[in-house]
């Protein structure tokens, strides 16, 4: 079984570390997100990754729109949740407001209050979730919505993390729009019997490298399936 939809714009963002020349033609590499979209009012309560976040945001959207989202991180905002942590093993109160924004969602609600959307927030907690967020907007496509905001991002882990082994990889954010509307990036998504020539650490980048060259077919693997994206 396939399922079928259309991007019809992406942008992102990723940490200078990012080396592959395939992904750093078609994103902003860069030190830090750039935040010129961003309200001061609203910057000041956002650290890099939710300024990263905010502003692919409000690059896709405008007033008023009705668009569902669906947002995809593997940790979320986790240096806000290291945070709080860090408050309660000494004993110390976590203020309501530290606490709603470690929400894993809540970059997408703090940003859809500023815009006003109104559209349903789908978030998804997942390694590789390439395949689950176009899984996902598909399936709102079908249930009749004309677009779907999709996001995928991480920011760099705390080095407390790094210092017990965890995998690091340079932040990023990723954000495109899928339609129903047949475009000249209509994609089939389908499993696949072939696995990927050469695994990828950052699929969701390798994605947009994707949808701006000329190449027909990329192979991925996402949990113990292996899926292919056609242009057709």
């Amino acid at each position: 079984m396939a399922v079928e939809l259309s991007i019809t714009g992406w942008t992102g963002w990723a940490g200078a570390a990012i080396k592959d020349a395939a992904i750093s033609t078609h994103i902003a590499v860069l030190p830090t997100p750039a935040v010129d979209n961003i309200p001061p009012m609203l910057r000041r309560r956002l650290n890099v990754f939710g300024r990263a976040c905010a502003n692919e945001i409000l690059n896709h959207t405008h007033s008023g729109d009705t668009s569902p989202i669906v947002y995809c991180s593997r940790h979320g905002d986790i240096e806000r949740t290291l945070s709080v942590l860090q408050e309660l093993s000494v004993g110390n109160p976590v203020s309501p407001m530290a606490f709603s924004l470690a929400v894993h969602n809540a970059i997408c609600g703090v940003a859809s209050i500023h815009q006003q959307l109104t559209g349903n927030i789908s978030t998804i907690a997942a390694e590789d979730g390439l395949i689950a967020v176009l899984l996902e907007a598909a399936a709102l496509l079908n249930d009749g919505h004309s677009n779907v905001l999709c996001m995928i991002g991480d920011p760099l882990l705390p080095e407390i993390y790094q210092a017990q082994g965890a995998e690091s990889c340079a932040p990023y954010v990723v954000c495109f729009l899928a339609s129903r509307e047949p475009t000249e990036t209509t994609l089939r998504i389908q499993r696949s019997e072939k696995p990927p020539e050469q695994p990828h650490d950052y699929p969701a980048l390798q994605f947009l490298a994707f949808l701006a060259s000329s190449d027909k077919n990329l192979l991925l693997s996402h949990n113990s399936s292996r899926w292919a994206i056609a242009k057709i």
